[in-house]
């Protein structure tokens, strides 16, 4: 109850709020709380982008969805556009991001920049890991080498999704 009590305090904007299980900071718009030692991180804050998977193969295809772009907290129907994109490796159609080249295992810093058409503006950076293939080289974790199967397949690589 209390911690409601903050939040709809908060969003009044009340230029300064301070009780024993909040302290709301105007200048972020957001509420921290905290047990008196540690802080308990955020309870609300101002528009968000999320970005359903940050995860993607290096095998992946050009046009595949890496993952569904929202915004949380903000108001309106948001317009997606990439501001940074060293390499080119990806693009976003309407409110997904898509790989847009070939892929190699690593991470790639990218920035999204969200626009409702109303003053909401959101840019917010993120890094996209993509993940090697697994070989038929791999180890398995008792590291031995993984059995084949009768028709020169992989069972370790099969049950990954292939190779």
């Amino acid at each position: 109850m209390k911690r409601l009590v903050v939040a709809l305090l908060a969003m009044l904007a009340l230029s300064t709020l301070a009780r024993s299980d909040g302290i709301y900071n105007p200048t972020s718009n957001q509420i921290g709380f905290t047990d008196g030692v540690n802080n308990l991180g955020v309870g609300i804050s101002g528009p968000t982008i999320l970005l359903s998977n940050a995860t993607i193969a290096s095998t992946a295809t050009i046009g595949t969805t890496v993952g569904a772009l929202s915004v949380i907290n903000g108001s309106g129907t948001y317009t997606f556009t990439l501001t940074s994109n060293p390499g080119g490796l990806f693009a976003i159609s309407v409110a997904n991001l898509n790989v847009a080249a070939a892929l190699t295992a690593g991470s790639d810093p990218i920035t999204i920049h969200a626009d409702n058409g109303a003053g909401g503006l959101i840019t917010q950076p993120f890094v996209i890991t993509v993940t090697a293939p697994v070989t038929n080289d791999a180890l398995l974790a008792d590291n031995s080498s993984p059995a084949l199967l009768a028709d020169n397949t992989n069972a370790a690589c099969l049950a990954a999704g292939g190779c």
